[in-house]
């Protein structure tokens, strides 16, 4: 159950990461 809240913050830092490069 720890790894799922994880994995929802992961999916935002991913996105926000695509957003800085091009």
């Amino acid at each position: 159950m720890r790894n799922k809240p994880i994995a929802a913050s992961s999916s935002r830092s991913v996105r926000a990461t695509a957003r800085l490069t091009p």
